[in-house]
C-alpha cells in the first residue's frame, strides 16, 4: 500500500477476514502502521492460530512414554514422518496412486473397460500438460477430499471402477470420498468425450 486508495482497497477486501483471525479493528490502521499490522498477521497466522493444535498434540504425545521428549531429542530420525515436501504430480505419479479393477479376461465388459482406461490416462496426460483447465489437486480433491496425499499416503489406493451408461442417459464419473473410489463409465473409445465428461464432474461439483 502507497496511497490511501490502496489502504481502502486492502481493508474492504481483508478487513472482516482480520478481524475473524483475531485482530481488534484493522479498520484503523494507516499507511504509516503497515509494516507492524503486517508483521502481525504473519505471526498470527504462522504461530498462534495452530499454537493451541500444537500443544495438543505434544500434550497426547508425551502421555505415550514421553513420546514427544523421544522425538525432539531424534528430529533427524523422525524428519520424514513429520516433515514433506511437496512433489509435483505427472501423469504416472497419479497413476500410481490407483488401482484399476477390471472385468474378467477376454470378456467384452473387459475391452470396454480397457477402452476407458485408455481415455483416462489420456486425461491425466493433458492435466500433466496443462492442455484443460484442471490440475491434479483438484482431482484428487473430487476422490478423496484432500489435495495431497498424508505424508505416510492413503490407507489404500485409489479404485478405479467401472459402471454401464444407460441408454440416452450421460451420466458423468463419480466418486466415493470415504472408500476411495472412482468409477468411470465403460465403452469409452474416445478419449475426448471421458475428457468432457470428467471436465463437467469437476466444475459441477462442490466441496466433497
Amino acid at each position: 500500500m502507497t496511497t490511501h486508495d490502496d489502504r481502502d482497497k486492502f481493508l474492504h477486501q481483508y478487513g472482516d477476514k482480520l478481524i475473524d483471525q483475531g485482530f481488534g479493528n484493522p479498520y484503523n490502521m494507516s499507511i504509516e502502521n503497515k509494516d507492524k499490522l503486517f508483521k502481525q498477521i504473519i505471526k498470527q497466522l504462522i504461530f498462534f492460530r495452530e499454537s493451541s493444535e500444537i500443544n495438543q498434540f505434544q500434550k497426547g504425545m508425551n502421555e505415550v512414554c514421553q513420546f514427544w521428549d523421544v522425538v525432539v531429542e531424534n528430529a533427524q530420525a523422525f524428519k520424514d514422518a513429520f516433515c514433506t515436501s511437496p512433489t509435483p504430480f505427472t501423469k504416472d505419479s497419479f497413476l500410481a496412486l490407483c488401482k484399476t479393477t477390471f472385468s474378467e479376461v477376454g470378456s467384452n465388459r473387459r475391452r470396454e473397460e480397457q477402452d476407458t482406461q485408455y481415455a483416462w490416462e489420456m486425461f491425466l496426460l493433458d492435466i500433466e500438460e496443462k492442455c484443460v483447465d484442471v490440475c491434479f489437486s483438484e482431482l484428487l480433491v473430487f476422490i478423496t477430499g484432500a489435495d495431497k496425499p498424508p505424508c505416510r499416503g492413503f490407507q489404500q489406493k485409489i479404485s478405479i471402477a467401472f459402471y454401464d451408461q444407460e441408454p440416452g442417459v450421460k451420466r458423468n464419473p463419480f466418486s466415493s470420498t470415504c472408500s476411495l473410489q472412482l468409477s468411470l463409465p465403460r465403452n469409452i473409445q474416445d478419449s475426448d468425450i471421458l475428457k468432457e465428461l470428467m471436465l463437467t464432474a469437476l466444475k459441477d461439483s462442490y466441496g466433497f
